[in-house]
C-alpha cells in the first residue's frame, strides 16, 4: 500500500491494524547461552543481544502536520530529505517535546465527533531515521514499526500498546 493516495484507513472502523504483529512477551534472542545469562544477570538493556537493534534515541527527524493530506508527497520514499526537520527523542509523545498540545479529557471530546469520519484537522506526525541493519542480522527477519521505501508496512490504531511490524511483510 502506497503512502500517497492511500485510502483513509483510519476512518474505517473495521481496520484496527494493518500487518500488526500479535502482542507477545518481550522475548530476547541470543547467539549463546552465556550472553543470555549475562544479560539477565545484569537486568539491563545496556547489554542486549546482538540480534536486537534498538532504534530508541534522539536521532529521529520529526515534523508535525495539521492533517495527513499535508504530509509532503515524497515522504517515506528513497531520497526524501528530512534533515532540516527538528530532531526528537523516541519513544515519547510529540506533545511532550513541544509539538502540538496535549488533549487530556475524561468528559468531553476535544474534537467534533462524526463516526467514522476523522476531522480534517487531524495532527499527523512524521518520523524519519536512517539506519543500517547490523551484519549479524543476516538471514533473520527485521521487525519494527515503519514505512519502507514509500510503502506502508503497517499501522496500529491502539495507542495503549506498542505496534510491532516486520519489514519482511512489506515485500
Amino acid at each position: 500500500m502506497s503512502l500517497q493516495g492511500a485510502a483513509r484507513h483510519w476512518e474505517d472502523p473495521s481496520v484496527i491494524a494493518i500487518n500488526k504483529r500479535k502482542p507477545h512477551v518481550p522475548l530476547r534472542s541470543f547467539t549463546a547461552p552465556s550472553q543470555a545469562f549475562e544479560h539477565f544477570a545484569l537486568r539491563s538493556e545496556a547489554s542486549p543481544s546482538p540480534r536486537v537493534l534498538s532504534l530508541n534515541g534522539n536521532d529521529w527527524h520529526f515534523q508535525l502536520f495539521d492533517r495527513p493530506e499535508a504530509v509532503p508527497a515524497g515522504f517515506g520514499g528513497a531520497g526524501f530529505d528530512a534533515s532540516s526537520w527538528p530532531q526528537v527523542t523516541v519513544p515519547t509523545n510529540w506533545e511532550c517535546q513541544g509539538f502540538g498540545r496535549p488533549q487530556y479529557t475524561n468528559f468531553v471530546y476535544p474534537f467534533p465527533v462524526n463516526p467514522p469520519f476523522v476531522p480534517e484537522d487531524n495532527p499527523t506526525g512524521c518520523y524519519q531515521l536512517q539506519f543500517s541493519a547490523p551484519a549479524e542480522a543476516g538471514g533473520h527477519r527485521l521487525c519494527n514499526p515503519c514505512c519502507c521505501v514509500n510503502q506502508l508496512v503497517g499501522s496500529g490504531s491502539d495507542c495503549g500498546r506498542p505496534t510491532v511490524l516486520c519489514l519482511g511483510d512489506a515485500s
